[in-house]
């Protein structure tokens, strides 16, 4: 699922989704929700600048998926978002995970340890 700051639109591959476990096709919806909560608060140049520099910026793309990762969780989608991370390491090469997508989402350890806490 992608959600882009500049429309109102959370897109979605239909058969990538129908694979999916639901649980974690549940978590991946509340994280693309989260993002369009975090562009609502953000003015119309703002969101016009993050769409540009979330693709040049690593450290910018890496706070946005992570907080949103960890709203996810905070919102009751940690079992979810653990799926999630597992259906997307078996999608991904090891090697791709290891470089850059493990740097975006929370480690299992990270997932439970919210979910431990009391919000």
């Amino acid at each position: 699922m992608t959600a882009y700051p500049l429309n109102n639109y959370i897109y979605y591959n239909e058969s990538i989704m129908k694979k999916c476990n639901p649980k974690a096709r549940d978590a991946a919806l509340i994280h693309e929700l989260y993002h369009k909560l975090q562009f609502g608060r953000m003015s119309f140049l703002k969101r016009a600048l993050i769409r540009i520099f979330y693709k040049f910026s690593p450290k910018l793309r890496i706070k946005i998926e992570r907080e949103a990762h960890t709203e996810t969780v905070k919102r009751g989608f940690g079992k979810g978002t653990i799926l999630l991370n597992a259906y997307v390491k078996q999608r991904v090469s090891p090697e791709v995970w290891k470089n850059e997508f493990s740097k975006l989402h929370l480690s299992d350890k990270e997932i439970r340890r919210l979910m431990a806490k009391d919000f």
